[in-house]
């Protein structure tokens, strides 16, 4: 499908401006990095599973389409096999994807243990934003029901704000805490 290069210059500005934002933060937009070991042989040890491209020291990410998410879950549908974990881990853009599909990466993703938190703005991603961790409606339509977050600004730079606002309503809840527990003692 063919974006026009004005509209596909100012997402990648955004996203820019936004990572910047996260960076300057100091919050963590990625989970910490595992390794995947296979064992060949239990009595001969485990070898370090690597992709060609590992080798040669390159870093790298993967961009996955929905009929390409859908081979991958049609073989692997429980995210058991090292290789499988290996290559959504890597994965940073997942696109075209069905509603259905969109609400299996996100449950592929907390099957894994991450947290995983999911942004849209149609219809289409009510699924995937009510199974989310972490659910934000981009529009105020019909996905600002199931999401438990609603922006009013139609890009992903809420998402600095929300966790910002996340942590200091968690500081304020502890810090209640505190009083309320000393309070009593005296």
């Amino acid at each position: 499908e063919y974006i026009p290069r004005q509209i596909s210059d100012s997402l990648e500005i955004q996203l820019e401006k936004t990572l910047r934002s996260v960076h300057r933060s100091k919050m963590s937009i990625s989970p910490e990095k595992k390794k995947t070991v296979l064992s060949d042989d239990e009595d001969e040890g485990s070898k370090a599973f690597k992709y060609p491209w590992e080798e040669s020291g390159l870093s790298y990410s993967l961009a996955f389409t929905g009929k390409a998410f859908d081979y991958l879950m049609k073989h692997d549908p429980l995210v058991k096999q090292p290789k499988t974990k290996d290559l959504l881990g890597k994965a940073t853009i997942f696109a075209r994807m069905s509603p259905d599909g969109k609400a299996q990466l996100v449950g592929a993703f907390q099957s894994q243990g991450y947290l995983a938190g999911m942004c849209g703005d149609g219809a289409n991603d009510c699924v995937a934003l009510k199974a989310a961790d972490v659910g934000v409606s981009l529009s105020e339509a019909e996905a600002s029901i199931a999401a438990p977050f609603t922006s009013k600004t139609p890009d992903i730079s809420c998402i600095i704000k929300l966790l910002r606002e996340g942590r200091a309503a968690l500081s304020t809840s502890f810090q209640c805490f505190k009083y309320m527990a000393l309070y009593s003692m005296i």
